[in-house]
């Protein structure tokens, strides 16, 4: 995080549904993990705005996941 009087303010955008498929097909995950991503945005600055986009049809529990990062 910044120590200056000026802190970052981050908008975050997702593909998520690449994402998802990018993990599930690349790295055999069954879910994409926001987590991490979230925490490396809040150690560069104030997140302000979280929007993931998708095909929500086949993600429901991603939806959960995703809600519990406030996205």
């Amino acid at each position: 995080m910044r120590t200056d009087s000026h802190e970052e303010r981050i908008g975050v955008f997702l593909d998520y549904e690449n994402l998802a498929i990018g993990a599930r097909e690349s790295l055999g995950l069954k879910r994409f993990d926001f987590g991490p991503i979230a925490r490396a945005m809040a150690e560069r600055g104030r997140v302000v705005y979280r929007r993931a986009y998708a095909d929500w049809s086949g993600f429901d529990e991603d939806r959960r996941h995703l809600a519990r990062h406030q996205v």
